[in-house]
């Protein structure tokens, strides 16, 4: 394994939370602290699953593939879609 990150199955599965990047450029690490090495990065507006959470870190599972840790505050709540 490099980096310390396992792959975290994806479902389809309502109750696990998608929320949407807030900002551009938002690298992913490989553990919940900022000297971790980076595994990805994800672009402003990207929906993430978040799989966990600890100390205002998030463990995100993207649509790109990358799987890491993001500051949490750089998430907001997806938003939902209107039925018209």
């Amino acid at each position: 394994m490099t980096g310390g990150v396992t792959a975290v199955p994806r479902n389809n599965d309502s109750s696990v939370p998608t929320m949407q990047v807030n900002t551009p450029g938002l690298i992913v690490h490989s553990h919940p602290f900022r000297g971790s090495p980076q595994v990805g990065t994800l672009k402003q507006g990207e929906i993430v699953e978040v799989r966990n959470k600890q100390s205002g870190w998030m463990l995100i599972n993207a649509p790109s593939g990358a799987v890491g840790w993001v500051f949490g505050k750089y998430l907001a709540l997806k938003p939902s879609a209107v039925a018209g």
